[in-house]
């Protein structure tokens, strides 16, 4: 893909794109992305992971809680603070739990505020994506929940918690991301097909 498309350019196509896939292409999809995730062993007993519900043709997260569920690693899912709207926390969520829609229409579990962690109790993020390049830039919806909420990692002169990984088909990767001062950079990429471990810029 060309690499001075705009942002909403990519937007608009890889959207379109995912969109168009049908139910059994995103079904392998998903399951071939936790296999690749597997065995990068970044899931296992006892820690925090974070993970998105799909949303507009997202790759589906599905086998991915499952699977975390089943190594005993708690999962959570990220919430709108009440008090910050802009800024993400990530609430538990279970077997058992009762979901919500949010103002985007995605389900968010209904959590008390005490049960909400903030992103630096966090061991693992998977995050959403319309595109992404292998120097780490991503690409999202446009909101900025997730810039704004780990902003703080750009100060930062070594990778700290969490780590950010993002989760996305193979054909959203594009050869450069246009990126803005505030976008995050992420750890890694999984896809359908690779893990891409993103090495700091030279």
């Amino acid at each position: 893909m060309r690499q001075d498309v705009s942002k909403t350019q990519l937007r608009k196509q890889l959207r379109t794109k995912r969109r168009q896939l049908t139910a059994q292409q995103q079904l392998l999809a998903s399951d071939n992305t936790l296999n690749v995730l597997r065995q990068q062993r970044l899931i296992t007993t006892g820690r925090r992971i974070a993970v998105y519900w799909p949303f507009d043709g997202e790759l589906d997260t599905t086998p991915i809680i499952i699977h975390a569920w089943s190594v005993r690693a708690q999962v959570l899912l990220p919430v709108v603070s009440a008090l910050d709207k802009l800024r993400l926390g990530f609430a538990p969520l279970n077997p058992e739990t009762d979901l919500k829609l949010d103002r985007y229409g995605i389900p968010t579990p209904k959590s008390s505020p005490g049960s909400v962690l903030t992103v630096q109790q966090i061991d693992l993020v998977l995050l959403p994506l319309v595109a992404f390049d292998r120097h780490g830039s991503r690409l999202g919806m446009g909101a900025g929940h997730y810039d704004a909420t780990v902003g703080y990692l750009r100060s930062r002169c070594c990778w700290r918690r969490p780590r950010l990984i993002g989760v996305g088909y193979s054909f959203q990767e594009v050869e450069s991301v246009p990126l803005d001062a505030w976008d995050l950079v992420m750890h890694g990429v999984v896809t359908d097909k690779e893990f891409i471990e993103i090495k700091p810029r030279q």
